[in-house]
């Protein structure tokens, strides 16, 4: 080994050597560059499908939460969600008397979202039970377009915009 760093010509063993620790760097290598380019495509292609919470997203959710609170006759929550200038007017219970018992709501899931500056529509739809007049149940769906108003960064239900 001296005399190779002399200058000298290296003994044929040092070379096999040399060659055999470079080919088992080269195949310990050649799993690990592939299984890098295969953790970084994946985390590439998740990253691709990964739904970032839009404004209209958190609208929407905004807007399912209060159906929710509705549909669970959880009153006092719902009320939460209408606009600051309402329940500075109106109180709970006259917010609750606006909603009559005849129809009983099963579902809601939002349909659509649509911002303008600080005013939004929202498009529910709304699963429902009722009675006929003869007292058999019926089942349907309807729409319900609502508007809700940004206010201090937060969306609010507004029945009268």
């Amino acid at each position: 080994m001296l005399s190779h760093r002399l200058g000298e010509k290296a003994p044929k063993h040092v070379d096999t050597e040399n060659q055999f620790c470079q080919h088992a760097a080269m195949v310990v290598k050649a799993p690990l560059r592939w299984l890098s380019m295969l953790m970084l495509a994946l985390v590439v292609s998740g990253c691709a499908s990964l739904k970032l919470p839009t404004a209209e997203n958190r609208l929407a959710e905004r807007a399912e939460q209060r159906w929710h609170a509705l549909i669970a006759g959880d009153f006092d929550q719902a009320y939460e969600y209408e606009t600051p200038g309402y329940r500075a007017v109106y109180s709970k219970k006259a917010f609750q008397n606006r909603f009559g018992r005849h129809v009983r709501w099963v579902n809601a899931s939002t349909h659509s979202v649509k911002i303008h500056g600080d005013i939004a529509e929202v498009r529910v739809m709304i699963g429902y039970r009722s009675l006929t007049t003869d007292g058999q149940p019926i089942d349907g769906v309807q729409p319900i377009q609502e508007r809700w108003q940004l206010v201090d960064g937060k969306w609010w239900y507004s029945k009268s915009l």
